[in-house]
């Protein structure tokens, strides 16, 4: 379970969201990797 999980969506991709959509994608790790949250990311509910 991971508590404090988010979800960033990339608008029109599908299998391959790093190529379809890659400045979501990377900017979405460097924001997530400098401390912060990216922008949309959503909190996701676990289910056990």
């Amino acid at each position: 379970m991971l508590p404090d999980a988010r979800l960033v969506t990339v608008d029109d991709a599908a299998h391959v969201p790093w190529i379809e959509g890659p400045e979501k994608v990377f900017g979405s790790i460097r924001t997530f990797l400098d401390g912060a949250w990216p922008e949309g990311a959503e909190k996701v509910e676990s289910v056990a």
